[in-house]
């Protein structure tokens, strides 16, 4: 909205669809001359400032079909990969952090996250939100405090806790907006 000649109208159809609680495809914005750029998608800009865009990855191209003898080879198989992925997302010029709540799926990057950066000097900073001021019956059903301090103690974690039960989900709405620079789905 910046540039010269770009116009703040506002996309009403995105609108309606958004406050009715529906989904317009990836490229709508709330401003009709503005379009997002599609995931896998990179843009040329000309000159002339007419700009065109192409696909560059797919997901349909990445898939690597597998046909092993044993299951313990897709293990070893799904491991590896699992590895690579945590290892390729570790590079930073600060301290890293992840986000654990205690699922298979986090539990699973700290713990692989940790290993490799085992020779590091700094630790891996965990992130977890949890539920200390709900009452205890309803606790149970939300706090997996019990799977996030589980994988604390198996590895070398800086822990850092959030009481998610004194946080709104319209916290700092505004500022979030303002990141975004439109509004999201909550």
């Amino acid at each position: 909205l910046t540039l010269p000649g770009v116009s703040d109208q506002i996309n009403r159809r995105q609108v309606l669809t958004f406050l009715s609680g529906g989904y317009t495809p990836r490229e709508e914005t709330f401003f009709e001359s503005i379009k997002c750029l599609e995931p896998g998608h990179l843009m040329h800009v000309f000159p002339d400032l007419s700009t065109s865009s192409e696909r560059y990855w797919s997901p349909a191209r990445q898939i690597e079909k597998l046909s092993l003898r044993k299951d313990s080879e897709y293990e070893r198989k799904f491991r590896k990969v699992l590895e690579q992925a945590v290892s390729a997302n570790l590079r930073s010029i600060g301290e890293v952090g992840i986000l654990l709540s205690g699922g298979m799926d986090s539990s699973s990057v700290a713990s692989v996250a940790d290993a490799h950066e085992r020779s590091s000097s700094a630790p891996l900073h965990t992130f977890s939100y949890t539920f200390p001021s709900l009452t205890e019956r309803k606790r149970r059903f939300v706090d997996e405090r019990e799977y996030i301090d589980a994988v604390l103690e198996s590895g070398e974690f800086d822990p850092h806790f959030l009481d998610a039960g004194t946080l709104s989900p319209l916290h700092q709405l505004e500022d979030m907006v303002e990141v975004w620079g439109q509004p999201f789905n909550i």
